[in-house]
């Protein structure tokens, strides 16, 4: 992820790393599954390359807690945390311009606008950093919830890949949560990420 922001910063647009974001491991410890935080890594990579403003998008089904804490105990101005939810693990609560928005498959893509219009107020960004989890996909056993279909998922990559063409915000993202089980085997997992890099292709010709 680091070597991803330095090549965002470098030359604009939009690169990506397939590999999770680590968003649970907090300041003193890891947490579920996540020895080390990678989302704040490529975060403190963006800031030691100069930049400014960081913001952290984060859709995986499952909050950011660990990334949160961390925002928490390092930074002040220079990053933003946006996080949309659809799962109670390592939920941490809103505080200031950092906003964790829980969803259900009722108001999902509702959420999704909503944090989005709430990150482009927070604005302007020198780069983001996306953490693109595919979990909250209705067959995926950990962290799935019914109603959020593989078009729901689609629509949610193409409204973030918008605000970053229509915000000039160079991006990161990351593949992160997708789980597979009795529902959805290794090619379904790939198959969800897909749309997540079709979008973002569009950065880069827009």
């Amino acid at each position: 992820m680091a070597a991803a922001v330095t090549y965002v910063l470098m030359n604009g647009g939009v690169a990506g790393s397939l590999s999770s974001g680590m968003h649970h491991a907090s300041y003193s410890s890891g947490t579920g599954y996540c020895t080390f935080n990678g989302c704040v890594a490529a975060i403190q990579r963006a800031l030691d390359m100069g930049a400014k403003r960081v913001l952290l998008l984060d859709f995986d089904a499952h909050s950011g807690g660990g990334s949160m804490d961390i925002i928490n105990r390092l930074y002040k101005k220079e990053v933003v945390h946006v996080d949309v939810t659809v799962s109670p693990f390592d939920w941490w609560k809103s505080n200031g311009e950092h906003k964790i928005y829980r969803a259900d498959e009722d108001n999902y893509v509702a959420t999704i606008r909503k944090a989005l219009n709430h990150a482009r107020a927070c604005g302007p960004f020198d780069c983001i950093v996306y953490n693109a989890g595919m979990d909250p996909f209705e067959d995926c056993g950990i962290g799935g919830m019914r109603g959020i279909t593989r078009e729901v998922l689609e629509e949610r990559e193409r409204l973030v890949a918008q605000w970053c063409i229509d915000t000039k915000t160079p991006a990161l993202f990351t593949l992160a949560g997708g789980y597979t089980g009795h529902n959805l085997d290794l090619e379904g997992v790939a198959r969800l990420h897909l749309p997540t890099i079709r979008e973002f292709q569009r950065i880069i010709v827009s």
